[in-house]
């Protein structure tokens, strides 16, 4: 699983774990993590505590495509692309599963990357 983590604040922020810099207002995107990997790191949760960062657990689209989903299901693929995005450079969406297809919130077509 992948977790996104967006940096809320106007001043780049040290992420502990991966020992990233996230830029102002700008996200990072740290690949094949588990969410106790993250929840147990008090550096992390601190951050997400005092609101400099806000965290989302997400799947790139092909690995959605591997998921069952059921009816209603929220995920956010990291690689989705928004409408003005050319192939292969999604930059992430918010998506849902419903009648066997993930979708974009936006217009409800099937999420590619």
């Amino acid at each position: 699983m992948n977790a996104v983590f967006t940096n809320t604040t106007s001043e780049a922020v040290a992420l502990p774990g991966p020992n990233v810099q996230v830029e102002a207002l700008s996200t990072f995107t740290w690949e094949d993590v588990f969410r106790n990997d993250i929840q147990g790191n008090s550096g992390i949760m601190a951050l997400v505590e005092d609101g400099t960062l806000t965290v989302s657990y997400g799947y790139t689209v092909a690995e959605l495509a591997l998921l069952t989903g059921f009816e209603g299901q929220l995920e956010y693929a990291t690689d989705g692309r928004k409408t003005s995005e050319g192939a292969g450079v999604g930059t992430g969406v918010p998506v849902y599963f419903s009648n066997t297809l993930w979708r974009r919130y936006f217009d409800d077509a099937q999420v590619t990357a």
